[in-house]
């Protein structure tokens, strides 16, 4: 009876080092409309073969301020919710990361590479159009799944999803849902 318990405790902790977890769980933070997670999901699914389930929404905590509080910090936010599953935030609210320490910049997204947990940020991607707004949320979405996957910035093209977007919206919205061949080895 020892035996088969130590068996099926080494295939667990072995399945949850090295297998790959096919489920991603996106929790909203704030107000996110069930619509927009759901179509991220399938995009997610569309794109990366991941089933993906909505968790219940998740309020912002005072713990999660960046250090002038005043937005929230993406890496607190991504320590905060980080698990043994594969977590896809999406946050209503604008996150930042601190450069050198001290300067705030707002970005979309932060991701783990490789990882576990990633971030995506809607608060600077509206647009008149919902359909835009969709493609726009899920190619930031489907960037930062990708760093959880291992895939890093892609150096060959600027319509690969895996580019990293310096330019703002007009340079996303030129984004493809398309991964090149140089980023797929």
């Amino acid at each position: 009876m020892k035996r088969i318990f130590f068996i099926l405790f080494v295939c667990i902790f072995l399945t949850n080092l090295y297998g790959q977890s096919q489920t991603i769980t996106i929790i909203p933070l704030g107000n996110v409309d069930n619509s927009l997670l759901k179509a991220v999901g399938k995009s997610i699914d569309d794109f990366y073969g991941y089933d993906c389930v909505i968790d219940d929404k998740q309020d912002v905590t005072p713990d999660l301020l960046s250090r002038y509080g005043t937005k929230y910090d993406a890496n607190k936010i991504l320590n905060k919710f980080g698990t043994t599953g594969h977590v896809l935030i999406i946050s209503e609210y604008q996150v930042i990361i601190l450069e050198r320490g001290v300067i705030e910049t707002s970005v979309w997204g932060l991701a783990n590479c490789p990882g576990r947990v990633c971030l995506a940020s809607i608060y600077h991607l509206n647009s008149d159009s919902t359909e835009l707004f969709y493609e726009r949320v899920s190619k930031v979405c489907l960037h930062e799944v990708g760093h959880n996957i291992g895939y890093k910035h892609c150096t060959t093209t600027y319509k690969c999803i895996m580019n990293e977007v310096t330019r703002g919206l007009r340079e996303l919205d030129g984004q493809e849902i398309w991964m090149c061949d140089d980023c797929k080895k």
